[in-house]
């Protein structure tokens, strides 16, 4: 699916340390039917850029990264594995470990299609004791010419921790293909809060980008500028993700 250009993600890796953004989801992507091939091993990194809102205390710009590693086990399903990690204050943190596996009833085809994943993480912000949880991410599909739009109405589920409420979090993109191998669109996530009662504007974090993904040199790569839109969310994140 992918070629290979494991240089390629070196020059993100170092742009992305040497940025002048608050903790965003780690997998910081709208899901969709996107996946390898059986038998293909795809190699991913992510790293966000997250300035703090102006009420929060600690201010300092975030870097946040996760390497991904997945392997397809057939055309519609797959198994991954993440290890997400923060820059802060200038030192680096490992927050944890994910298993994840996909599966999704289409690929690339015209009209509406359906999937999940499943993950289950061993993981903590800095700071704090790590825990174990669960996400269940539905993904809901629908292609129609150029147009392509995604839902993921997702569940955060704690293990183990004093804290074992459901977190919902909604996730969605709408991108349009403008070139046979680019696409613009805009992203939006959230952490709404817990199911049976959602938190105040002020508590929850929402954020709003505009994102482009194309392909150079054979590699996937995408792009996401955009602000956070309550008081409870990073002012400003900028994302990049590239998969070979």
């Amino acid at each position: 699916m992918y070629r290979p250009a494991a240089a390629a993600a070196l020059p993100l890796l170092f742009l992305a340390a040497s940025l002048p953004a608050r903790a965003a989801p780690d997998d910081f992507r709208v899901l969709s039917d996107e996946m390898p091939d059986a038998g293909e091993t795809e190699t991913e990194l992510q790293v966000a850029y997250l300035k703090p809102p102006r009420n929060e205390e600690h201010r300092s710009p975030v870097i946040q990264t996760l390497f991904e590693v997945s392997r397809g086990i057939t055309p519609l399903w797959e198994i991954s594995l993440q290890v997400p990690a923060t820059r802060l204050d200038g030192n680096w943190h490992l927050t944890g470990l994910n298993l994840e596996t996909q599966f999704v009833s289409s690929r690339g085809e015209p009209g509406f299609y359906w999937g999940a994943r499943i993950e289950v993480a061993r993981s903590a912000p800095v700071g704090e004791p790590m825990v174990w949880s669960t996400e269940w991410r539905p993904i809901l599909g629908w292609r129609a010419g150029d147009w392509h739009l995604i839902a993921n109405p997702g569940l955060d589920i704690p293990l183990s921790g004093p804290e074992r409420r459901a977190i919902f979090e909604p996730y969605a993109k709408v991108a349009r293909r403008v070139a046979e191998e680019t696409q613009l669109g805009i992203e939006y996530f959230a952490e709404a809060g817990p199911l049976r009662r959602f938190w105040p504007a002020n508590e929850r974090s929402e954020w709003l980008l505009a994102v482009v993904d194309t392909e150079i040199a054979g590699s996937e790569v995408h792009f996401g500028l955009g602000k956070g839109l309550t008081s409870g969310s990073d002012s400003w994140v900028m994302k990049m993700r590239i998969a070979y």
